[in-house]
């Protein structure tokens, strides 16, 4: 999983409105002192994002959430695995969601 550890379990941040639209989820950041100006505090997502995004509940491990998802999908392990570190990191960079 390159840098993202599978045994992580991650948490969304608590300083964000979400507003669902269709597939994706337009996510607000309301109040993070690790923003500059310059910096966007609205994100969106696609479908996978979306997806990502819901699992993402303080209580499961990174591995255990692309196991359910390749399940629930019929989907091979390793491209679910790509596609959730990428949504991952994604997430990380933009203060999103936080290790627990």
């Amino acid at each position: 999983m390159n840098d993202i550890a599978p045994d992580v379990i991650y948490r969304q941040t608590e300083n964000a409105l979400i507003k669902e639209i269709e597939d994706e989820l337009i996510i607000t950041i309301l109040k993070n002192e690790g923003f500059q100006s310059s910096d966007n505090l609205i994100y969106t997502t696609n479908k996978t994002g979306s997806v990502i995004w819901k699992r993402i509940d303080g209580q499961t491990k990174l591995k255990d959430l692309i196991k359910t998802l390749s399940e629930e999908y019929n989907a091979s392990a390793d491209i679910i695995e790509k596609d959730v570190t990428a949504i991952v990191k994604d997430f990380l960079q933009k203060n999103l969601i936080y290790p627990i």
